[in-house]
């Protein structure tokens, strides 16, 4: 991880020195910096260097647009020196063309043995900014490792996040404080898709859209793994609460399908036993988007350009949305 290397706990204090401004009151251009929230990044003990690095930049670029305080931890085995705290202090200030592109950010990185994993919630609270609101984003971290050592340290925050495009099987089967919220990148990358398939659909009543459904198919290519079990289970949840809505019994089949074929995208296609059908297709490298549908006596022709979310813009809707 980027960051100068110090012993723990000069840490905060120099923090503390590297933000003042001498005079301040006798200089009108000074910028006042204020977090909003903290982001504990908790890498997991096999998170490749390449996954964990490319967490913390998406992080710094999240830190960008609404300030934050960053603690990234950074599990290793245990050490022949001895040694089982180790810190550093990252930090980025700059101003842009126009004086208001400033940013200011911050990363606090703890790495600690496994060992010494008892001692991580201790530490960490000590870190945060205790009057603001805290996050915790898993990357790649083992569910056995989670319900053994670091529930207690979850307990710090009100929210999990977590990417199921990268978590190994069985974290969706931690069982969370109940005051946890848990949030799925994987899904907050949706967001444009849902936004206007919502916005199209809602144009038909409940009635319309589940009478004499059959089946509900989602194909994805490989990468958009994830996306694709997310954009079927969103698929399921809005149908069952239509047919709630609608007081219709009726039995939907819901199938999951990888692709063969080449690109990057996503598609789904709904099967009725009367003469209707509902059909969308989504390039995400072109951002080309289309539906094809017919819900009544007219086939319509739904083309949309949907920009594709960056991973600092997914990580903000998963901490406020």
């Amino acid at each position: 991880m980027p960051g100068l290397e110090m012993p723990i706990p000069q840490v905060t204090e120099m923090l503390t020195k590297m933000w003042q401004v001498d005079h301040f009151e006798n200089n009108s251009q000074a910028f006042s910096r204020s977090s909003q929230l903290n982001i504990i990044l908790h890498n997991g003990l096999y998170a490749s260097h390449a996954s964990a690095l490319k967490s913390f930049n998406d992080a710094i670029d999240f830190a960008k647009k609404y300030p934050c305080r960053i603690i990234v931890l950074c599990p290793e085995k245990a050490r022949e020196d001895d040694i089982h705290l180790t810190g550093k202090l990252f930090s980025q200030c700059y101003i842009g063309d126009n004086i208001r592109e400033q940013c200011c950010c911050e990363a606090l990185i703890l790495g600690y043995t496994t060992d010494d994993a008892i001692f991580l919630k201790d530490q960490v609270s000590l870190w945060l900014e205790s009057d603001l609101p805290s996050y915790y984003w898993v990357n790649e971290i083992s569910p056995g490792a989670i319900k053994k050592h670091y529930l207690s340290l979850a307990e710090l925050c009100s929210k999990v996040i977590y990417d199921s495009a990268v978590e190994p099987e069985g974290f969706k089967d931690i069982h969370w404080s109940e005051h946890h919220s848990v949030t799925d990148l994987a899904f907050m990358r949706l967001l444009p898709v849902r936004q206007s398939l919502g916005q199209f659909l809602s144009g038909y009543s409940e009635e319309v859209l589940i009478k004499s459904l059959e089946k509900v198919v989602v194909e994805y290519s490989e990468e958009l793994s994830a996306e694709g079990h997310q954009l079927l289970d969103w698929f399921r949840i809005a149908l069952e609460k239509c047919a709630e809505c609608g007081k219709e019994k009726i039995e939907m089949e819901f199938v999951l399908m990888e692709s063969l074929e080449e690109g990057s995208f996503l598609k789904a296609q709904w099967t009725y036993k009367l003469n209707k059908f509902f059909e969308w297709e989504y390039d995400c490298e072109s951002g080309i988007s289309e539906v094809k549908s017919k819900f009544d006596k007219e086939i319509i022709g739904y083309p949309l350009q949907l920009r594709r979310m960056s991973p600092a813009e997914a990580l903000a809707a998963a901490v406020f949305y």
